[in-house]
C-alpha cells in the first residue's frame, strides 16, 4: 500500500517519495484519476498534460475515460456526447 500525504492547496505526494514526485498534478481534485502517465480525468474534465504539470489538451467526457492497451501513452478513449473518441499519439515529422 502506497501513503499519500494531501494538505490542503497542495498536490498529493506520495510519503516515501522524493519532495517533486506528485501523485495528483495541481489543481485537480482528490478524485482525478491517471488515465495514463500524462492523461488525467477529473469528473468530467480531461486534461492531457506534460511533463511539468503544463495543459497540452483539454477536454471534456459524458464516461469514464479508458485505455485500450496497458502500454505507456497508448491510445485513450472518451465520450464525446455520444460518440466514442480515440486519441493516440503521433510522431512528429
Amino acid at each position: 500500500m502506497n501513503e499519500i500525504i494531501r494538505a490542503p492547496g497542495r498536490p498529493d505526494r506520495l510519503l516515501n517519495a522524493g519532495a517533486g514526485h506528485l501523485v495528483r498534478p495541481h489543481g485537480l481534485s482528490p478524485a482525478a484519476r491517471s488515465v495514463t502517465g500524462s492523461f488525467w480525468q477529473d469528473g468530467r474534465r480531461l486534461l492531457l498534460l506534460d511533463h511539468r504539470g503544463n495543459t497540452l489538451w483539454r477536454g471534456t467526457s459524458d464516461c469514464q475515460a479508458f485505455r485500450l492497451d496497458k502500454g505507456i501513452g497508448g491510445p485513450v478513449t472518451y465520450c464525446d456526447g455520444n460518440d466514442l473518441v480515440t486519441l493516440r499519439p503521433v510522431h512528429k515529422d
